[in-house]
């Protein structure tokens, strides 16, 4: 995760010193995501972003975003539904959200985690070819375009169902954390930059080789499970 985090850091034109050039993925998805193996039995595969049909890149003073932007449904962030802002790195961080979810859930559950996560996605309701986002929009006259979205809370309560398992340890609280409050956000605003994410996975590993506690499972424990807000620069 962390190396994906990396990757759309990079495109994003925010890590390390500033960049003349800043991009967007705009298509974040597992179909787009190669994994390498390795031969080295202590090491995890290597990941990498595929697919650039969707990008762009500009100068920072450039404020045109394109329109008409390929990209897959249950992926696509809520202001494509509800705004004309296009496609933005705001978009990206959505995505990849998207895509740490099912990560997560693979993690505790495997591919029956995976299928409860589908299964939360889909709006039985609804005959929408959309209708497996992670978001439902509704109408919402209040606002300005009359249409306001909301992450599904089946979604939701899954995600912080993870914490119960025996497998979840303080590492994978801190991974939920980032994924419900810094990237399924449907505030744009209020999602996470790339670096912000990168910074935080990096900090979260170096914990992992000084803590042993840190990736401990917690078993069957019912002890009380309150978490601070991870403390992002």
């Amino acid at each position: 995760m962390r190396g994906l985090a990396d990757a759309v850091s990079t495109i994003h034109g925010q890590k390390g010193q500033a960049r003349d050039v800043q991009g967007v993925h705009g298509d974040i998805k597992p179909e787009n995501i190669l994994c390498f193996g390795s031969n080295d039995n202590d090491r995890w595969p290597g990941f990498a972003l595929s697919d650039f049909g969707s990008s762009y890149f500009c100068t920072p003073e450039e404020r045109d975003i394109p329109k008409g932007l390929k990209h897959t449904p249950a992926y696509r962030a809520p202001e494509i539904d509800t705004t004309n802002v296009g496609i933005t790195q705001a978009y990206d961080i959505w995505s990849l959200g998207c895509v740490f979810a099912e990560a997560i859930a693979w993690f505790y559950d495997g591919k029956a985690g995976i299928a409860k996560l589908i299964d939360a996605r889909l709006d039985e309701e609804s005959n929408s070819s959309n209708r497996d986002a992670f978001f439902y929009v509704k109408y919402d006259f209040n606002k300005r375009g009359g249409l306001s979205a909301k992450l599904k809370p089946e979604i939701q309560r899954l995600i912080i169902s993870l914490r119960r398992s025996s497998r979840s340890s303080l590492f994978m609280d801190d991974m939920l954390y980032i994924v419900l409050e810094g990237m399924l956000k449907v505030n744009m605003s209020e999602r996470m930059s790339a670096r912000e994410i990168l910074d935080a996975l990096t900090r979260m590993c170096i914990k992992l080789e000084n803590d042993p506690a840190y990736s401990e499972s917690r078993g069957n424990s019912d002890e009380e499970m309150v978490r601070q807000p991870l403390q992002v620069p």
